[in-house]
Order: structure tokens, then sequence, then C-alpha cells
């Protein structure tokens, strides 16, 4: 959902819970189609589209005028859900690139994660 707030200041709101269920749902499917083609790219551009999102928001936050402080608490949460998803895309790369590592007799960028990849 988003918000209009003038000619040029414009919140994303991802509070609305259908929003959240579709983009979870777009995540999840970026992260099965780089897992079913063993590319760890395609993982990537929900890290990127997060990013941008976090960072547009928080500083639409910061810069916030007082007619529209009604609208903080929306705005936390967003940045909230948003850190959540840069989580779960990060992970979800990290998954992929093993996966596409193996399949192509590559170095992974990090076997750190070693433990938790063998009990998926």
């Amino acid at each position: 959902m988003i918000v209009r707030m003038g000619a040029f200041m414009t919140i994303i709101d991802l509070t609305n819970p259908i929003i959240i269920l579709v983009i979870l749902a777009m995540y999840l499917a970026f992260i099965i189609i780089g897992k079913q083609v063993k590319i760890s790219y395609i993982p990537l551009v929900g890290i990127v589209t997060a990013l941008l999102i976090f960072l547009y928001n928080s500083t639409m936050l910061f810069t916030l005028t007082e007619e529209f402080e009604h609208l903080k608490v929306n705005l936390i949460k967003s940045e909230i859900f948003n850190l959540g998803l840069i989580a779960l895309s990060f992970i979800g790369y990290l998954w992929v690139d093993d996966i596409e590592a193996k399949a192509k007799n590559k170095k992974s960028i990090d076997n750190s994660m070693d433990w938790f990849w063998k009990k998926i």
C-alpha cells in the first residue's frame, strides 16, 4: 500500500496483512525459482528490493513532518517487517548459492552455514 504525503513524499506502507502475504509469496518464489534453476542471483533481487525500500522508508521516517506524524507507527512497523525480509532473502541467497556451487563444482561464497543446509 502506498500512502501519498504530497507531491514528492510517498510512503511504502507494509503493514497491511494482504500486502505482507503477497510480498512473502514473491520472496519465496524468488528463492524457489533460484533453487530450481540453480542461479543465486535470483534471490538477490529480493535483497536489493528490500534494502531499497528500507532506505527509502527510513529517509521518510527521519524527514517526516508534523502534519504526517500519525504515520510514524506504520513506518516503524514497515521497517521491522522489511528487516525480516532482508534476513529471509539473505538466508535464501546463501542457500541457493550453496546449491549452485555444488551443482557447478565451484567454491561457495561462505560455508559457515553447512550445519544448517544439511538439516534442510
